[in-house]
């Protein structure tokens, strides 16, 4: 077939797309045609369609009155099964949610979330929300290993749809690294938390401890003070002792003033010395 056939075949394929469709297109004027002679509804055999074509009114009321009837489904349980009809596999995420086939065991996946759940404690709301992301990572990870037998012959164990086993493959290797992403950032914000944490029992224990010191530097002074008071006390006691045997002597011996003053000059002493420390 020459290449003009074939450009008038798609001419033709063309022509009558747009005769289906509704389109309808004044035939170009040419300059030897007579302006009485009545146009065509569609482009002449052998002239390319115009890149905009006006549209009938009634074509265009047909095709709104079409599109109401295609809205889709407006019951809960028709946009239930409608939100299923793109789940082939299960291998990702529908509509951004995590969700369980059919085939597989709600009781199953509750215990592996438990676990996960006992086993790392998320104590904050991000944290939980890491745990969620690890458990429902494994989960189709193991998901796309369940898949995989499938692709095998299991007589031969030859690989008998290779495209699909590609895909599996593919599938749980972004799951184990979804799975590590979402364990080393839990593993981080649990460090930092814990770095946080000594740091602040860190500056407790330092102001603890000046606060110690300072204590005992006061009891220290308070300490001295007393031991000032208490030799005062002994001091004053001591003399008021010599004052009153002083007294009492003089009491008891009429020259006794006499026998201390010699006493007090042998001794290389004077006795306004002593009685002025007396005093």
């Amino acid at each position: 077939m020459s290449a003009r056939a074939i450009r008038r075949a798609a001419e033709r394929k063309a022509l009558k797309a747009a005769r289906k469709a509704g389109f309808s297109q004044p035939a170009a004027q040419t300059t030897t045609a007579p302006q009485s002679q009545p146009q065509s509804e569609f482009p002449e055999p052998g002239r390319p369609l115009p890149l905009f074509s006006e549209i009938t009114p009634n074509r265009l009321a047909a095709n709104r009155e079409n599109a109401q009837k295609s809205t889709g489904p407006t019951t809960d349980e028709g946009k239930a099964v409608s939100s299923q009809n793109r789940v082939t596999h299960g291998l990702a995420r529908h509509n951004g949610r995590f969700a369980l086939l059919p085939t597989e065991s709600p009781d199953e996946y509750a215990d592996l979330l438990n676990g996960y759940l006992q086993e790392h404690q998320p104590t904050t709301p991000t944290e939980s929300d890491l745990v969620h992301t690890m458990a429902e990572s494994r989960w189709l990870s193991h998901r796309a290993q369940n898949l995989q037998p499938s692709c095998f012959n299991p007589d031969t164990g030859a690989i008998v749809d290779p495209k699909s086993l590609a895909l599996y493959v593919r599938y749980e290797n972004t799951y184990l690294r979804a799975y590590n992403a979402a364990f080393k950032q839990l593993q981080s914000l649990r460090a930092e938390r814990r770095k946080a944490e000594l740091g602040f029992e860190a500056q407790k224990r330092q102001q603890a401890a000046e606060l110690r010191a300072q204590e005992k530097h006061q009891m220290k002074k308070d300490s001295h003070y007393w031991d000032i008071l208490l030799k005062d006390a002994q001091t004053c006691h001591e003399l008021g002792r010599n004052v009153r045997q002083r007294v009492e002597a003089t009491a008891e011996i009429p020259d006794f003033a006499n026998q201390l003053a010699a006493e007090l000059h042998k001794h290389g002493l004077k006795r306004g010395s002593f009685d002025s420390a007396a005093a």
